[in-house]
């Protein structure tokens, strides 16, 4: 196991959790935003490109150890996303019905819209968000696995990286996606580059030098330059980190695997730990509202993943008993 990977799916997951933290929060005045505003503000949300490099890694390492069928494949990563997908889009739904005031600025929900949400599309058709707004980078997730079944339906997996990354720059210049899911790709050549050797002779310069520039553009963010300021640093960390000694640590590892519910519950356990920091610690300053409500948005992560996730996909994923046929002794 990359145990490094696990370690920074855990960072990633905690830097989206703080970039909408302090956006759901009461405003600072402008010009004395605190610190933790000025950075997570913006650059907190350079945690999707690293999660979308991490993707394309893991599928093609998965993919290269172990060759599934396209079907197989296909039922493994819908078994992984959607149930807990499913439970928290219709959680949210359900919500929104009883509570219309939680919509803020969302669009109505409509049978549409709730259909296309489970279906994975929404955001794909209309560019508006899902019901659970967070779940238009999951679309992103669903149609990078999709375009890896169909490729390896056509094309011998050593290929798939180099024509995976065509497609989506095709389909990027077209005007169908957005420039970052090039990073699925990345992260797929890093996974061949890995099991084609143990040894990166310069993976430390390179990680400095990614988190150089990846920290370096908390000053200076710029949505435009995606791509150079995230994207490719992220490849960079990624990179160093999977032929860097591995680091194995309990908690790390656990927010690792934990990190998909951290991601996918946020937008229900933040308006709730805003207004609970409200109540019980609203004289408190920004920063350590933020830091409350982003550890209460983090631990519901973590709870949703060991009492909800982990059962729910065990009990998904456990083999049928086919029935002995009659006459046979058990």
């Amino acid at each position: 196991m990359y145990y490094n990977i696990q370690l920074l799916r855990g960072i990633a997951a905690c830097m989206v959790v703080l970039f909408h933290v302090v956006l759901w929060l009461p405003q600072p005045a402008a010009g004395a935003e605190p610190v933790i505003y000025q950075i997570f503000h913006s650059w907190g949300k350079s945690g999707v490109d690293l999660f979308f490099v991490i993707s394309g890694f893991v599928i093609m390492t998965s993919q290269m150890r172990k060759p599934r069928p396209v079907g197989t494949f296909l039922r493994d990563r819908a078994l992984r996303i959607l149930p807990l997908y499913w439970l928290v889009t219709l959680v949210f739904a359900a919500l929104l019905l009883a509570l219309p005031q939680l919509a803020g600025n969302q669009p109505d929900l409509t049978p549409a819209r709730l259909l296309q949400s489970l279906g994975m599309v929404h955001f794909l058709l209309t560019g508006q968000f899902p019901v659970v707004f967070v779940g238009w980078t999951l679309e992103y997730e669903a149609l990078f696995y999709l375009l890896f079944a169909i490729g390896m339906a056509f094309l011998p997996l050593r290929y798939l990286p180099l024509a995976l990354g065509a497609v989506l720059a095709a389909i990027y210049l077209a005007g169908g996606v957005e420039a970052r899911v090039i990073q699925f790709a990345m992260g797929m050549m890093i996974a061949q580059l890995r099991l084609r050797t143990d040894h990166l002779p310069f993976a430390w310069p390179l990680l400095l030098a990614g988190l150089a520039v990846f920290l370096g553009s908390i000053r200076w963010p710029n949505d435009d330059l995606r791509l150079l300021l995230w994207g490719i640093p992220s490849v960079m960390i990624v990179t160093a980190l999977v032929f860097l000694p591995q680091i194995r640590n309990r908690l790390a590892n656990y927010l690792g695997n934990a990190s998909y519910a951290i991601y996918l519950v946020q937008p229900l356990a933040i308006p709730v730990g805003v207004k609970l920091t409200a109540a019980l610690a609203g004289h408190a300053g920004f920063t350590a509202q933020a830091l409350l409500v982003s550890s209460m948005a983090v631990i519901g992560g973590c709870l949703t993943h060991s009492f909800v996730e982990k059962p729910m996909n065990a009990l998904l994923r456990r083999p049928r008993r086919v029935p002995a046929p009659a006459g046979v002794a058990p």
